[in-house]
């Protein structure tokens, strides 16, 4: 696997990873600034993330399943391990926000080339 196209699979899951191990392990924030956070991130962050990753894998026309099951997987872990099962709700917004962006870089790179 190219490098390009393996950080376009995985840019999303690293992020999420980073804010996520940044609100729970920063000792020096206060407790209200950690959740406000993390609110930010489920609520904006994460759900941009998805959609960018849709396009950019939309435009490269690389494996949807394969970057779509990675970002999913570790949504799920994060949700599971530092917050709790009720963040799982999230993904029937983050999946159709991928799909939207999928189809959007599909379209629009697709229809720039002819």
């Amino acid at each position: 696997m190219k490098t390009k196209n393996a950080i376009a699979i995985l840019f999303p899951s690293i992020i999420m990873m980073l804010i996520t191990v940044f609100s729970f392990s920063n000792d020096r924030m206060k407790e209200y600034d950690k959740m406000g956070l993390l609110i930010l991130a489920l609520l904006l962050i994460f759900p941009i993330l998805f959609a960018i990753q849709g396009v950019i894998i939309g435009k490269m026309k690389l494996n949807v399943f394969l970057s779509l099951g990675i970002s999913a997987a570790v949504f799920t872990f994060l949700s599971l391990i530092c917050l709790n099962s009720s963040a799982l709700f999230y993904c029937v917004i983050y999946l159709p926000l991928w799909g939207l962006g999928y189809l959007f870089g599909r379209w629009f790179y697709g229809k720039s080339k002819v």
